[in-house]
């Protein structure tokens, strides 16, 4: 399950990418509050019985309230801060599901920060700011995790 929190800005060109990158290998099923009910349920539903598919779904649509047992990776493609919505999307992957021992989440930051150039001020992204009160809600809640940043 990918979660975005903006639909123009992340949903609709995560949805294009992924249904370009893997070319029906992967079944890239979208979610946002547009989306009826009834259509969710049907989404739900098919990612519950099926393998190789990719939930694409806002926070507000799916973070809350839903239950998919087989969830094993769980990506956070644009950050959110409220320690409740970041611990309930965790919990989308905590469902019980025989043979399922690990649940994956890959929590995305881009790291805008910069430093003046006399080294007195860094100035810190919102993006970089929030991951860090997620990695104090995993460091809290004793999730064993652990941080890799890639540079490009």
């Amino acid at each position: 399950m990918v979660l975005f929190t903006k639909v123009q800005k992340h949903g609709m060109p995560l949805k294009s990418a992924l249904e370009k990158y893997f070319q029906g290998r992967k079944k890239v099923v979208y979610i946002d509050g547009d989306v009826k009910t009834a259509d969710r349920n049907i989404a739900r539903t098919f990612a519950e019985a099926n393998e190789d598919v990719i939930l694409l779904a806002s926070y507000g649509t799916f973070s809350t309230g839903i239950s998919i047992k087989n969830l094993h990776n769980i990506v956070f493609a644009s950050g959110y801060k409220a320690k409740t919505k970041v611990l309930q999307s965790i919990g989308r992957g905590l469902r019980n599901l025989p043979g399922k021992e690990v649940v994956n989440i890959y929590d995305i930051v881009d790291d805008m920060a910069i430093q003046t150039k006399d080294m007195s001020t860094r100035y810190t992204n919102a993006s970089l700011r929030h991951y860090a009160v997620r990695a104090k809600i995993y460091e809290d809640k004793g999730f064993r995790w652990r941080s890799i940043k890639y540079k490009f």
